[in-house]
């Protein structure tokens, strides 16, 4: 065999050597591709796994609820000024539906003179911290800003009042004007000007005694009526005051 034939062979093998390579090659690709697919797979479950453990050991919130301690704190979770009734009401019923477990209630700053929303019950300092930090990790409370939630001690406080007022409930309203029998139209006149103003205290009229009475808020307990008059005194009328409907 002379020497071209003898490159002529090497080069067949080597060309033959080389396409085997490329064959692995491109098997190895493949299979390091399909691994890689394998792995992000065998991740997503086991992310799962580990999301349905964590969801297993997390107590659901009438567990976590029962275990806050009993105290005197209370969180708040938003506050609202005495003549926006509408508006905290509101609010109250969305927190009361979003974390029906935990409770809701609202009650009179009567220092301050407005509505402050309470999430939950009264627990103890630790809880209430707890209460807080859950509210803001995992209820999406604010963490930053006026709306954060905090913690005041109802029983020892001074610049609070240490007998909460709840909800809205009761007999009591404020009157702010008065009219004659003959004067409806007038009264009327004056809860439409009152609600243009106003528009979240809520002013209505009812007849009474052959008057006509202009009131503002909802039925309300005493001691709220009682807020909401001072309130009155400073922007309607001087002379308004608190009367069972």
């Amino acid at each position: 065999m002379n020497q071209s034939a003898l490159i002529q062979d090497d080069k067949e093998q080597f060309q033959r050597e080389l396409e085997k390579t490329d064959n692995l090659l491109q098997q190895y690709q493949a299979e390091v591709s399909q691994l890689k697919d394998d792995k992000k797979q065998l991740k997503i479950q086991l992310q799962k796994i580990e999301e349905t453990a964590r969801l297993d050991q997390t107590p659901t919130l009438e567990e976590f609820v029962s275990q806050l301690e009993k105290g005197t704190n209370v969180v708040i979770v938003a506050s609202y000024a005495i003549k926006a009734i509408k508006m905290s009401q509101k609010k109250l019923e969305q927190i009361r539906f979003k974390y029906s477990a935990l409770g809701a209630e609202k009650f009179v700053d009567s220092k301050r003179k407005w509505w402050v929303i309470q999430l939950g019950g009264f627990y103890s300092k630790e809880s209430a911290n707890i209460l807080v930090e859950k509210a803001i990790n995992e209820l999406g409370f604010p963490k930053e800003g006026p709306s954060k939630p905090y913690i005041i001690d109802i029983k020892r406080t001074t610049h609070r009042q240490t007998e909460p007022v709840f909800g809205e409930a009761g007999s009591q309203v404020v009157i702010v004007r008065t009219y004659k029998s003959y004067q409806e139209k007038q009264a009327q006149q004056e809860v439409e000007k009152l609600n243009d103003r106003y528009p979240d205290i809520e002013a209505k009229k009812y007849k009474k005694d052959e008057k006509w009475l202009v009131y503002i808020g909802n039925s309300s307990s005493l001691k709220s009526a009682e807020v909401l008059k001072s309130w009155a005194h400073e922007h309607i009328a001087n002379d308004a005051y608190v009367s069972k409907k």
